[in-house]
């Protein structure tokens, strides 16, 4: 950066040409080190992505009598496979990042329960009280998980109570959550998705119970694609 300083109405001379010299470049120095250092943007000082943690279920058949909850754990690992892409894509590349603080994390989760009467096939039990949440450790905000530091760990203990019978399921939604740390190579500030570490997540109790005019097979496979994992149980 070329930097121009113009020294006007000068109520002063300096008789010694060599001290002026000298003088005027130790100005020109600080000028150019004041005006050619930029800050970077706050966005830029942070790690921004996507990474993907398995949720483990606790109780993974696929029903649960009236009463029962669904117990999931949340916890966000040492080691995390950052992606630079939003959103997160199961076949693309990522970068082996690791933690040394985990700040916070908020999960995009949502709820369904199937009901073939409403557009879309299922419809939202909170809405009508037709299942409780519960987290220890961790919280809800505005129905939003919020993970609890414990120790060196960032974990959530979630349970889903269902208050009447039917066919539910959980889910990774939207673009994901977020999350705040830093890690070996800086701060990070990023988005998160799910998926359930289970070998099998019951969809085929979603078609007979959402109707023949329904068809939640393309959502699924979709959200698949973005590592977000979409777990089915029958209340009976």
């Amino acid at each position: 950066m070329m930097l121009t300083i113009y020294l006007l109405n000068m109520k002063y001379f300096v008789s010694n040409i060599k001290a002026a010299k000298i003088v005027l470049a130790a100005l020109s120095l600080l000028a150019l080190a004041i005006f050619s250092c930029t800050p970077r943007g706050i966005d830029e000082m942070y790690l921004g992505g996507t990474f993907q943690i398995k949720v483990k279920v606790l109780n993974p058949q696929d029903s649960l009598t009236l009463g029962d909850s669904l117990k999931l754990v949340f916890e966000i690992p040492d080691t995390i496979q950052l992606q630079s892409s939003i959103p997160y894509n199961i076949v693309g590349s990522s970068t082996s990042t690791i933690l040394t603080d985990k700040i916070s994390c908020e999960m995009g989760e949502g709820i369904a329960i199937a009901d073939s009467t409403h557009a879309g096939g299922t419809t939202n039990p909170l809405a009508f009280n037709w299942c409780k949440l519960y987290a220890n450790p961790g919280s809800f905000i505005n129905n939003g998980l919020q993970l609890a530091r414990v120790g060196t760990k960032l974990t959530a203990n979630y349970y889903l109570i269902p208050l009447r019978k039917g066919i539910f399921y959980i889910a990774s939604i939207s673009t994901g959550g977020y999350f705040e740390g830093t890690s070996t190579t800086g701060k990070i500030k990023c988005r998160i998705v799910f998926d359930f570490d289970v070998a099998n997540k019951h969809h085929n109790l979603l078609q007979p119970a959402i109707g023949v005019n329904n068809n939640l097979a393309p959502m699924i496979n979709e959200m698949a694609s973005h590592g977000q994992g979409v777990y089915v149980f029958a209340v009976k």
